[in-house]
């Protein structure tokens, strides 16, 4: 089984962003206000996406076992100062958001990953594939 999500905004570095701090006494781990407006953004995406989805891909979500990833890349804004993406902190958001989502279990299950930038110019900025291997 294959499914295809888009996302419309750019993808922010998934390292680094989940903040932590003391509240009465117990740790609380949060993630920044750039992450969170993004995660907020592409999860509604998904949502959307989602009520269009057969009822019993919709059952068995969320994934479980082997899977792989295959990320088209389109950047929407460039680098600063001819910079380089952070390909592997945009991975770690995605794999975060599908997570997030319940789309995937964890992380761990992505044991291939395919991330195909900037041969796109057009549409969205992410079209992702997870399939059951």
């Amino acid at each position: 089984m294959t499914l295809s999500i888009t996302l419309t905004d750019q993808i922010p570095s998934g390292k680094n962003v989940i903040k932590e701090r003391f509240v009465h006494g117990k740790k609380i781990r949060y993630p920044n206000a750039r992450f969170e407006t993004w995660r907020r953004t592409a999860g509604y995406e998904i949502v959307k996406q989602r009520a269009a989805w057969l009822l019993a891909v919709k059952g068995i979500l969320p994934l479980k076992g082997d899977l792989s990833l295959t990320v088209s890349y389109r950047e929407l804004v460039p680098v600063p100062a001819n910079g380089d993406r952070d390909i592997t902190g945009m991975t770690d958001a995605l794999q975060h958001l599908l997570e997030y989502m319940e789309i995937i279990e964890d992380d761990g299950q992505i044991h291939g990953l395919v991330w195909q930038y900037p041969w796109r110019t057009e549409g969205p900025c992410v079209e992702m594939e997870i399939q059951q291997v």
